[in-house]
């Protein structure tokens, strides 16, 4: 996440309400964003990164074990970082909201126009000011992060020439034919305007209810592509190869 310069957004929602089931029988005790790489939990690793770009607002829902995942960042934010000078907001979710319902949740306490919205089980070195920029320079309701695969199991996303995602996994977002040619990292650019679109307490899925339902009103959904570092650790062989990528040093987190 190194960059030169620092980030233009100062606030980040991290996603940990999942159950986590793909790391069964680990996360049956605890909760997916408190599995550890390295000896460090992902989400603490993945707050670290972003407060040394400038990120100093911090959002974090849970709702599987969300008492451990509460106690272990709040933990480390007040006794043994002490660092007074972030801001961090959990919100609980009972039942699970999904993406959209877990962002309406934030939707009078997020103060910045614009903002990101991460998963917490991903580990990546994609710097994140040039997207940002590219973000607050085209203004569309969201900026996605992308990666060219050749993995058909990931290889899900389909871009047109103006850089607009016409698909997203199983949701078609305009009528447009484009290859299917990127993945998505998890990595999205919010404008305010998303709240618009947000439920309350019911599940949404921002993927496949919140963004189609926003580009049929005339939203646009653009793609931002990076060859960077990026993995999902969410499951068994994510979790391994990732150790193996930090022993022999294919990413210094």
């Amino acid at each position: 996440m190194s960059s030169t310069h620092p980030i233009p957004i100062t606030t980040a929602f991290l996603l940990g309400a999942g159950f986590g089931t793909r790391l069964k029988p680990w996360t049956e005790l605890f909760p997916k964003p408190l599995l550890t790489l390295m000896g460090t939990p992902l989400v603490i690793r993945q707050m670290e990164g972003l407060m040394q770009l400038g990120i100093r607002h911090f959002f974090l829902n849970g709702h599987h074990l969300q008492y451990r995942l509460r106690s272990v960042v709040e933990y480390y934010f007040y006794a043994r970082k002490n660092l007074r000078d972030i801001t961090f907001t959990f919100l609980e979710e009972e039942p699970i909201l999904g993406t959209g319902g877990a962002l309406y949740q934030a939707r009078d306490m997020i103060q910045e126009e614009h903002f990101f919205l991460i998963n917490s089980d991903i580990l990546h070195d994609i710097d994140l000011v040039p997207p940002a920029c590219f973000h607050l320079d085209r203004k569309p309701l969201a900026t996605l992060i992308v990666k060219r695969t050749n993995d058909p199991d990931w290889k899900k996303v389909a871009v047109n020439s103006k850089g607009e995602i016409m698909v997203l996994g199983s949701a078609v977002l305009k009528e447009e034919s484009a290859p299917l040619q990127f993945g998505f990292t998890g990595i999205h650019i919010l404008n305010q305007r998303i709240f618009d679109y947000c439920t309350e307490k019911k599940y949404q899925c921002i993927n496949r209810d919140i963004y189609p339902a926003a580009c049929s009103r005339g939203e646009t959904i653009l793609a931002f592509e990076t060859d960077r570092y990026w993995i999902d650790v969410g499951d068994l062989t994510g979790y391994s190869q990732a150790h193996k990528d930090i022993l022999i040093k294919k990413i210094v987190p």
